[in-house]
């Protein structure tokens, strides 16, 4: 963790580390909300993270969620939910999926 802390600035961050910086907020809870969202529902299967994010009645209860915990404030909301149809946009899909990434990945592996 502390050559992470002593990289300078202006070195840029890879994927890993960006993710973990992302996901740094987000609580244990989150994950399983999406966890329980991806549940197969009949035939068709498990829906991808993706549509799950899509799915604008699944997308409201996790926004809801990320504000209820602190994880996401109206800057965010603002930032990453389109105003006209009060959906996700592409970048707070990412945002998401970055973030739970980062939940999962071991901040030692960041370091290396």
């Amino acid at each position: 963790m502390s050559r992470l802390l002593n990289k300078p600035l202006t070195a840029g961050k890879s994927a890993a580390t960006e993710a973990v910086s992302v996901g740094a907020p987000h609580q244990p809870r989150h994950g399983e909300a999406v966890s329980s969202m991806l549940e197969p529902r009949g035939e068709a299967g498990a829906p991808s993270l993706r549509e799950v994010l899509g799915d604008k009645r699944k997308s409201d209860k996790l926004v809801k969620l990320l504000q209820a915990d602190g994880a996401w404030g109206q800057e965010d909301i603002d930032r990453y939910v389109n105003p006209n149809t009060s959906e996700l946009t592409d970048t707070g899909k990412a945002q998401i999926e970055e973030a739970l990434v980062g939940r999962i990945v071991p901040t030692q592996v960041v370091g290396e």
